[in-house]
């Protein structure tokens, strides 16, 4: 976990270098954000089985602290390989602009219900940071419920459709 927190603070301070000063108040009708999640699964035994995904979540933005929609993603849980999707929402109850180097950041809560290839369905309950759409990063915990195990992941990740702005925007 230290790795991921080193790999997020280079992450940022790349970012923060490359794009300047590059805040997001609105972040538009339709966001995309992509994330990588590494955890493990409790309630499976010894040894502690461990799971990787890959996320992405085409949301709509009905209101700035509100996001709805969707989750596809392609999960390793050992031993097997499977795709998931199934809804999600966001609601931002911390909102500070310009927070960290022009960025605006916000911390949220959110909810998945996803169903899967192998017959799983699987409830997640999280909290997030996002800074400015360029990076978010946060933590999850799920429950299979019919197996009965919970999992514990840590994900960080971007928003597609902002880091496509930041880059395309010409500074003046």
């Amino acid at each position: 976990m230290a790795r991921a927190g080193a790999l997020a603070l280079l992450w940022l301070l790349a970012i923060t270098q490359l794009f300047g000063q590059d805040a997001r108040p609105n972040p538009g009708p339709f966001i995309l954000p992509v994330e990588v999640s590494d955890g493990f699964i409790s309630g499976r035994g010894s040894p502690v089985p461990l799971t990787v995904s890959l996320r992405a979540h085409p949301s709509v933005v009905p209101a700035p602290s509100w996001q709805l929609g969707a989750t596809l993603a392609v999960s390793y849980r050992n031993p097997q390989v499977e795709t998931l999707g199934g809804l999600r929402a966001v609601v931002h109850i911390l909102q500070l602009p310009q927070a960290f180097h022009g960025y605006a950041a916000s911390g949220g809560i959110f909810a998945e219900a996803l169903y899967g290839t192998h017959s799983h369905q699987f409830i997640y309950l999280g909290g997030q940071v996002d800074l400015g759409g360029i990076m978010q990063f946060g933590l999850r915990s799920g429950r299979e419920t019919r197996a009965g195990e919970t999992y514990w992941e840590g994900f960080l990740g971007t928003d597609v459709v902002s880091l496509l702005r930041s880059v395309l925007t010409v500074p003046q």
